[in-house]
């Protein structure tokens, strides 16, 4: 009697018939002849993977990078050399990713360094708005307006608050000097002003526009007052020149770090104009 070959059917094994036909195809569920195939990246259920396609896949997942090469928020991935990656950890406030032997590196900027914070321009007419979040970590604070104008010909007065400190603890002395009248200055102590003021002019007629620089020293310290000093003055259109230029030191006896500055507008409805830009630098 020939011998009969048996298949597992998934109970038994049974006898083919002689005449039986090539077994079925194989799959998860049923038994039968298997397709090989050396793909890496089928998603079939039907074929088997050879030799050569693991060997393919075990070499694709070597070039992988390992997640735990990561170990913290704010890590960065560089290369250190040739197909090598290493790990560089998040630096501190107020550094700043550079080079170093020549890999990535974080870095305390060097003394005279001048970092811009935050720039500001002003897109709707607003009565007063905020800087905030202002970082410390330098040794002072540069704040520079250009272009300050009011929403209407009138006038006006922009305070600035150190911290939204509005009582009247700002000691405050001045200097001015007109264009249209040689030589003339003038001094005004002013024993307790509430707050740092940049004056400004009605963009109409020959003025386009208010600028100022004004300096916060010792910003960051939380035992001492804060001083500063400033320039602001008022461009003549028809002559490209400065008018009514006015220096001013201030002193805000506070002793807590300044991580704010509040612009404000002496008037309700003259307002800071659209254009007026704010630039706050950290200086190292």
């Amino acid at each position: 009697m020939a011998n009969i070959p048996k298949v597992w059917n998934g109970t038994a094994f049974v006898e083919l018939e002689a005449a039986a036909t090539v077994p079925p195809a194989a799959s998860t569920t049923v038994v039968g002849i298997v397709q090989l195939t050396d793909s890496t990246s089928s998603t079939s259920t039907t074929t088997a993977a050879t030799p050569n396609s693991v060997k393919s896949a075990y070499d694709l997942a070597g070039t992988a990078i390992p997640k735990n090469t990561v170990t913290a928020a704010g890590d960065i991935l560089y290369a250190s050399g040739s197909a090598t990656v290493a790990r560089l950890g998040i630096g501190t406030a107020s550094q700043v990713l550079s080079v170093s032997g020549g890999v990535p590196a974080w870095t305390t900027p060097a003394a005279g360094a001048v970092t811009l914070i935050s720039s500001t321009t002003v897109g709707t007419a607003t009565q007063t708005f905020t800087l905030s979040s202002i970082p410390q970590g330098y040794q002072s604070l540069r704040l520079v307006i250009r272009d300050l104008y009011s929403s209407t010909t009138t006038a006006n007065r922009m305070d600035i608050y150190i911290n939204d400190i509005r009582t009247s603890t700002y000691g405050w002395q001045r200097l001015s000097g007109s264009s249209t009248t040689a030589g003339a200055q003038r001094g005004t102590d002013i024993a307790y002003m509430a707050p740092i003021n940049v004056d400004w002019l009605p963009a109409s007629g020959n003025l386009v526009g208010t600028f100022a620089t004004i300096t916060f020293y010792n910003y960051s310290n939380t035992t001492k007052a804060k001083f500063g000093e400033g320039t602001v003055c008022y461009q003549a259109a028809a002559t490209n020149t400065f008018t009514n230029v006015t220096q001013f030191g201030f002193m805000e006896p506070g002793t807590a770090a300044i991580t704010s500055l509040v612009f404000y507008s002496s008037s309700a409805t003259n307002l800071i104009g659209v254009g007026s830009r704010f630039d706050l630098y950290g200086m190292s």
